[in-house]
């Protein structure tokens, strides 16, 4: 049974190292990312946005990777396996407080850029998002698993934010790039959002088929090696 005091407890612990200094200001970051996109082009864009939303759910990775590794550091991630906290609470209470603080930005820059939307399509931009944020989270503990400090948590991670952003930026210029970020969720979140309107978005089936088989394929992965590494009893 999935402990709910656990979980809670976990989210509260989450939710003040996000509040810390260092951790907001690179989530903030993407908003200062937003309107730099908005002044260099000028004008309400929807690549604009979709840029933007990249961005704040690559840092999504990057803050979930070192809250792991901090934890791992100060010996905080050993008083939770002394509870016997399961994987699956750990995911929960970790990705919620971080799901909140993306989507509220990813709002936020909607709001900024002007593009508008109506209810429905917020609806399912958000839903997107979430999907896309939740893959994002679980790749940021499995690497934050494997990392030894916050240190070397910078160096493994800086790679697959990279490649993860650069392939749905550079597919319209290289095929075989095009062919990848279809079956990458930033791919399919860039590229839906660039063609969204205020009243009409876009997901395929097989979009939203894929959205949900990474986020599915990436959480049995991390609670499988939460397990194989000794956090769970």
């Amino acid at each position: 049974m999935i402990c709910i005091r656990k979980i809670s407890a976990i989210m509260e612990m989450k939710a003040k190292a996000l509040m810390s200094k260092n951790f907001l200001i690179m989530m903030l970051f993407s908003i200062g990312y937003g309107y730099l996109m908005k002044t260099i082009i000028g004008e309400v864009s929807t690549y604009a946005l979709s840029m933007a939303v990249l961005f704040n759910i690559a840092m999504a990775l990057y803050v979930t990777a070192l809250l792991l590794a901090e934890e791992k550091e100060k010996n905080t991630l050993r008083v939770l396996m002394t509870s016997s906290v399961r994987g699956i609470e750990y995911f929960l209470g970790t990705v919620f407080p971080i799901f909140i603080e993306v989507e509220i930005i990813n709002v936020i820059l909607a709001l900024l850029l002007g593009v508008t939307m109506s209810p429905y399509v917020l609806m399912i931009y958000v839903l997107m998002t979430f999907l896309a944020t939740l893959s994002c989270t679980m790749i940021g503990m499995i690497f934050g698993i494997f990392a030894k400090n916050q240190m070397n948590t910078s160096s493994i991670i800086t790679p697959a934010i990279i490649i993860l952003m650069l392939i749905p930026m550079f597919s319209e210029l290289l095929p075989f790039m095009k062919v990848i970020s279809e079956c990458l969720f930033t791919g399919i979140v860039m590229n839906v959002i660039n063609k969204l309107s205020y009243a009409n978005i876009s997901v395929s089936l097989i979009q939203w088929c894929i959205l949900s088989s990474e986020c599915i394929i990436t959480l049995l992965l991390f609670l499988i090696l939460y397990k194989r590494n000794g956090f769970e009893a």
